[in-house]
């Protein structure tokens, strides 16, 4: 039936994309990979939310992943002393977010009530200098969201702390596109089954977008990956 839009119009279905930032901060470098050895650490920080009915079976099958070392924190405070010990390779909220009410200033929200805002990261003196971290941010039922609170974000892991690079959204999104998207994105990036090597980031996205795009859902194209396209896990090298 008319009309049709053929996708491959969209540059987000033909191209590995990436939107790396222009650093003007304390790191100027944008690492080319995320290198380990043996396996991989995903830290994942969770908002508790009862309305996040899909949160837990999804949170259980990144952990299912092989080759992945899962650990889930449902607060700011246990998360922060997680990443005081180890460095980790991804970097994973499931949160809501937003802006504060009569201000510009972003948040993510996390377990019961915690607050995360771009300044912790520069007041709590985090900062990766291998391995660089991937900071994946799903932040669902946010009806606040915007670029420029992604982009808040964006600039305080990156430039502030040193992660390779960002993915986030700039509209609102739910748990079944969340979850999905994540999934699929992280199945190609780490190279879990039943795809069998590791993909740059561009590749993982770009498939994240046509699996989803499969089932009649062209949202995939809000996930943005705020990063080099050809970031990569490499092995062999981390210490």
């Amino acid at each position: 039936l008319e009309p049709i839009i053929c996708p491959s119009g969209f540059w987000g279905y033909r191209h590995l994309l990436g939107l790396p930032l222009t650093l003007d901060g304390s790191n100027t470098d944008i690492p080319p990979v995320i290198e380990f050895k043996d396996s991989l650490e995903m830290f994942a920080c969770v908002s508790t939310d009862e309305e996040f009915v899909e949160r837990d079976p999804h949170l259980d099958r990144l952990k299912a992943l092989e080759k992945l070392k899962f650990a889930r924190d449902d607060g700011y405070d246990p998360f922060l002393l997680r990443l005081r010990t180890v460095s980790p390779h991804l970097v994973y909220f499931y949160c809501h977010g937003g802006v504060r009410a009569g201000s510009f200033n972003p948040f993510l929200q996390v377990g019961a009530d915690d607050e995360i805002d771009p300044s912790n990261w520069l007041s709590e003196g985090i900062e990766w200098t291998g391995p660089n971290p991937l900071v994946f941010i799903n932040g669902c039922h946010t009806t606040s969201l915007n670029p420029e609170v992604t982009l808040d974000f964006v600039s305080s892991f990156v430039q502030t702390s040193g992660a390779a690079g960002v993915i986030g959204t700039e509209i609102t999104i739910f748990e079944p596109l969340a979850v999905r998207f994540a999934e699929e994105c992280f199945k190609r990036f780490i190279g879990a089954a039943p795809h069998t090597e590791r993909m740059p980031i561009g590749k993982a996205v770009r498939g994240a977008r046509l699996e989803l795009l499969k089932l009649g859902n062209p949202l995939g194209l809000v996930y943005i990956p705020y990063a080099v396209a050809t970031l990569r896990l490499e092995e062999g090298k981390d210490k």
